[in-house]
Formats: structure tokens, sequence, C-alpha cells
């Protein structure tokens, strides 16, 4: 008897819980919601910095033809500024531990 009233307070606590959590995005909307705070941040302008990416091969077998017309032209197309880099034959924990870390790991 004891579990089935812990059951159903539990439930019903829960329930309020939920309830209250539910209604706390409509407070925005009631009160107005054109607030400064209440619009979406600006995009951030678009870098034209020039980026190196480094893309370590591991147990994959990307030819520098696949590679070249599938990953670095289409790349160069849509974005001019970012050049990536594939590193084949590294091992990847001797990379980190000398502070070279791929951006990208082919596997």
């Amino acid at each position: 008897m004891k579990i089935r009233q812990f059951t159903l307070l539990a439930a019903a606590g829960m329930t309020l819980i939920l309830a209250a959590g539910c209604s706390q995005g409509d407070s925005k909307q009631a009160k107005g919601g054109n607030s400064e705070q209440d619009k979406p941040a600006a995009a951030a302008p678009e870098s034209k910095e020039p980026v190196k990416l480094l893309m370590a091969q591991k147990w994959s077998e990307i030819t520098e033809a696949d590679f070249k017309s599938l990953i670095v032209e289409p790349l160069k197309q849509k974005y001019p500024n970012i050049e990536i880099e594939l590193l084949k034959g590294e091992n990847i924990k001797e990379m980190i531990a000398a502070g070279t870390v791929p951006d990208l790991v082919a596997t």
C-alpha cells in the first residue's frame, strides 16, 4: 500500500515539475518578446584568412587522385582560402606526441 502511494506521489511531483518547466518558455512571448536579447545573434562575417588543415590517413587507402578530386577540388570551390594536406604513413600517436595534431582522420 505504501509503495502505491509513493508511486502516485512521485508521478504527481514529476508532472508538476514538467508543467513548471514547460511554462517558463511561454513567459517571454507573453511579455512581448521584442527585446534586444530575444533577437538571434547576427552571423559572424566569414573570414578570408588562409587556413591549412592536416588530414591523417589511418587504415584507409585514399589515392592522390581520389583525394584531389573528392576532397581538395570541392573544398577549393566552396572555400578558396582553405588548403588541405594529406599525411600518409604517419603514426597518429607519434604526431600528437610531437605536437602536430591532425584536423581530420580518414579511417
